[in-house]
């Protein structure tokens, strides 16, 4: 009785998730005009029109790769066109939407796989990087379709990706690159696949990626959000783009962004905070006056170098639509629909100090 008296009790307390509603929403239709206007309908029709799809789907035919990350181009690609196509719906582009997503599918191994690795590099340097951008441009045609085939395209690639880790008791941050930033970012399409199919084993892998990061070998996320994003971890001697670099711009920002989707079905402040935080210490001790930062890919307190030569500084890696500004920009935004707070307004100085100015 009385060990049945304390099940109840410990069940009492534990926390229930809480899911956050958005203070915003997103408007229903715009058409831009003048200068930003322009921009965004020349990269309609010079960059998502014109992409050769079959080269981009053609790697995971083959599967040769060891150690690159060629497949992360079809999925960045698609939810961009995706977002596009939302922005400005057109039979044409409709058209080059179903035909990527049917060269993809069409690559998926029975057991569930959609990548381009060798079998025996599996979850190795960038595999579950781009397993990641390949969710992320199936669930955002789901969006927009509905088509039940292809969420079941994705719930197999997510179940082989976790059968293979248990297989090897694997944990994700050991995985890839960047301290496991880079496959741990797969938080992102974990939960937006738990959101659209309700099935609870994502949302549980979900908080067990994060529970990986605030171990000895993950890149701590939450515990070290307080921390200059530069001076979380000892510069690598080695190997700058190895598994030791903890500074690794990109990938930090992709991971925040899965926390924050975590946070918007659980109500966890905790996520959010460590969030807050880190976009604190980049807006303050990272943004140039041009809007961008970073150099060699990484963080490194570059406001106060920005009138100095600095090698490979506020490159594409740091501040462009498919790379990290976009992630920055993305944040700043889910934050002020989440939150209707101002603090994140440094994204309009991102996106047309740097973003536009590359938009074809």
């Amino acid at each position: 009785m009385l060990h049945a008296l304390f099940l109840v009790s410990i069940c009492l307390v534990v926390p229930q998730d809480q899911p956050v509603k958005d203070v915003l929403r997103p408007a229903d239709a715009e058409q831009l005009t003048g200068f930003i206007g322009a921009r965004l309908d020349s990269a309609y029709r010079n960059r998502i029109m014109k992409q050769d799809i079959e080269k981009l789907a053609e790697p995971f035919a083959t599967r040769t790769e060891t150690s690159c990350w060629q497949s992360e181009f079809w999925g960045k690609w698609f939810t961009s066109a995706a977002l596009a196509y939302r922005y400005k719906p057109s039979p044409e582009l409709k058209t080059k939407l179903d035909q990527a997503v049917k060269l993809l599918l069409a690559t998926q191994s029975n057991e569930g796989y959609i990548g381009n690795y060798k079998a025996d590099k599996h979850l190795q340097a960038w595999d579950i990087w781009g397993r990641k951008y390949c969710l992320l441009g199936l669930l955002s045609y789901y969006d927009i379709t509905k088509d039940k085939a292809v969420l079941t395209a994705s719930t197999r690639i997510v179940d082989h990706l976790m059968s293979e880790l248990t297989s090897q008791n694997a944990m994700i941050v050991r995985q890839g690159n960047h301290r496991g930033m880079a496959a741990s970012s797969v938080l992102e399409p974990m939960v937006l696949l738990y959101t659209r199919t309700q099935n609870k084993k994502y949302l549980d892998f979900a908080k067990e990626i994060v529970r990986q990061w605030e171990t000895s070998d993950g890149p701590q996320l939450i515990s070290k959000s307080t921390t200059p994003v530069a001076g979380r971890f000892p510069k690598p001697t080695e190997n700058w783009y190895g598994w030791e670099q903890g500074q690794k711009a990109y990938e930090m920002m992709s991971c925040y962004e899965g926390l924050l989707e975590l946070y918007r079905i659980t109500g966890d402040k905790t996520y959010l905070e460590a969030v807050v935080n880190t976009w604190e210490h980049i807006r303050d001790e990272e943004i140039n006056i041009a809007g961008s930062g970073a150099a060699m890919e990484a963080w490194f307190g570059g406001n106060q170098y920005q009138t100095q030569y600095i090698k490979h500084y506020q490159e594409t890696k740091s501040a462009t639509p498919p790379l990290d500004g976009r992630y920055t920009i993305r944040r700043c935004y889910r934050n002020i629909v989440l939150q209707r707070v101002t603090r994140f307004d440094a994204g309009r100085r991102i996106g047309l100090g740097q973003v536009f100015a590359i938009v074809w």
